[in-house]
């Protein structure tokens, strides 16, 4: 920090090898929390700072094949990250949803997987999933229109985890606007919950 910067409600701040999230409490009054209570838990923040603005996440692709003759349909993109601590997806989202991030992440994920399958000049369906606490609303219709741009005709298929799924009426909206966007619709894991 080179100069002053003003510190807002749900900022999270690391001093030393500790981490902390500027909350108000009930009585109005702001404290620091601290994020990661555990030792070995510390440097979160640095470490998510390395996979979303430093270029440490890359794209693996599970390849989706058919029922009949298991001709490679399309690819289901899956994250990764060398990042310490990060290398593993669970604990990778783990860290993100610690620190409010998941949506972020998740866009991040989609965003990475279409440049890379469209780099490599990969033909199929890219099947790109979403986060469950992630918000099927207008910002996410707005990053998936940019992937749609940046995709051209490919088949895109968005998978939406159960838990995701609000009430009906917002689920119909939502998937009338995948419709307009020519972006398909799966449920990942239904029935797990």
């Amino acid at each position: 920090i080179g100069e002053p910067v003003p510190v807002g409600e749900d900022d999270l701040i690391q001093l030393a090898d500790v981490e902390f999230r500027l909350v108000r409490t009930a009585n109005r009054k702001v404290e620091f929390t601290c994020v990661a209570p555990q030792l070995e838990q510390n440097w979160t923040i640095s470490r998510m700072h390395e996979v979303l603005n430093q270029g440490r996440l890359r794209m693996l692709f599970q390849p989706i094949v058919t029922g009949l003759g298991g001709q490679v349909f399309g690819y289901e993109a899956l994250a990764r990250t060398d990042v310490p601590g990060l290398e593993s997806p669970v604990a990778l989202f783990h860290a993100a949803t610690r620190l409010g991030l998941e949506e972020r992440l998740s866009q991040a994920c989609r965003a990475a997987a279409v440049q890379a399958i469209e780099t490599a000049r990969v033909p199929g369906a890219l099947f790109l999933n979403t986060h469950p606490h992630e918000s099927l609303g207008p910002d996410l219709v707005e990053s998936l229109r940019e992937l749609r741009h940046v995709s051209g005709d490919r088949l895109l298929v968005l998978e939406v985890h159960e838990e995701a799924v609000p009430e009906v009426g917002t689920f119909r909206k939502f998937a009338g606007a995948l419709r307009e966007l020519n972006i398909q619709l799966a449920f990942d894991d239904f029935g797990v919950g």
